[in-house]
């Protein structure tokens, strides 16, 4: 297990075209380290060219550290709003060995946690502001406080899976993340809607939410192979 103490901006570079942009890691909302996690390890680029470069002290890691069983690391820092520190961040992670060989599987792991989260939020989003000329929404907005339970409830399992992953034969934490994720987007779903339930304004914003919430599940479930 590899681990170091090394006070750094942790920074990374992301281009549009033939210009590459020098960008460092900024707590400028509540979500967690996790979500920012892919361009600081992950070397990505689309056909327009547009991607990013993993954070440099990462890839002195990636280099030095390659035989190491895990990668360790904190990323601190500060939340402000304009002149005012709102809080003061530490978050450790922990990267299973092999890490540096399968940014793209790291990728997948953040890209499955912010899928479940986005699809709460379109979910209650709905319930909120319906469909125009077709269902009137509850005018209730649920999205922002529930973000914070959504973080709150998976933060750990996120950091577990990308702390014990078998790179090798990753399936079986994968799945094990989906399905723990699915059940908590659910039950704060069930949660945060439940005083509204027995309103009759509300029940077909109510209804239009939960289908679009079962929608949303079904389109992030692995496919399996027959």
């Amino acid at each position: 297990m590899a681990s170091g103490h090394t006070r750094c901006q942790l920074e990374f570079l992301k281009w549009s075209g033939a210009k590459p942009e020098e960008k460092f890691l900024s707590f400028t909302t509540a979500a967690p380290g996790w979500t920012q996690l892919t361009p600081l390890v992950v070397m990505a680029q689309n056909r327009d060219k547009v991607g990013h470069s993993p954070a440099p002290v990462l890839e002195q890691a990636r280099d030095e550290l390659v035989k190491a069983k895990q990668l360790q690391f904190v990323i601190g820092g500060y939340r402000n709003n304009q002149a005012t520190v709102l809080e003061r961040r530490h978050e450790f992670f922990s990267l299973a060995d092999g890490w540096s060989e399968h940014g793209g599987l790291i990728q997948h792991i953040v890209d499955i946690g912010l899928g479940y989260k986005a699809a709460l939020r379109r979910a209650l989003y709905l319930f909120a502001h319906g469909i125009k000329e077709k269902v009137h929404g509850s005018g209730v907005n649920l999205c922002e406080p529930t973000d914070a339970l959504y973080f709150q409830q998976t933060e750990a399992h996120l950091h577990h899976t990308l702390r014990s992953i078998d790179f090798a034969n990753p399936e079986p934490s994968v799945d094990a993340l989906q399905q723990t994720l699915r059940q908590t987007v659910v039950h704060l779903f069930e949660q945060v809607t439940r005083p509204y339930c027995h309103e009759p304004k509300m029940l077909k914003a109510l209804a239009l939410s939960r289908q679009s919430l079962n929608k949303s599940l079904a389109e992030l479930e692995p496919l399996k192979e027959s």
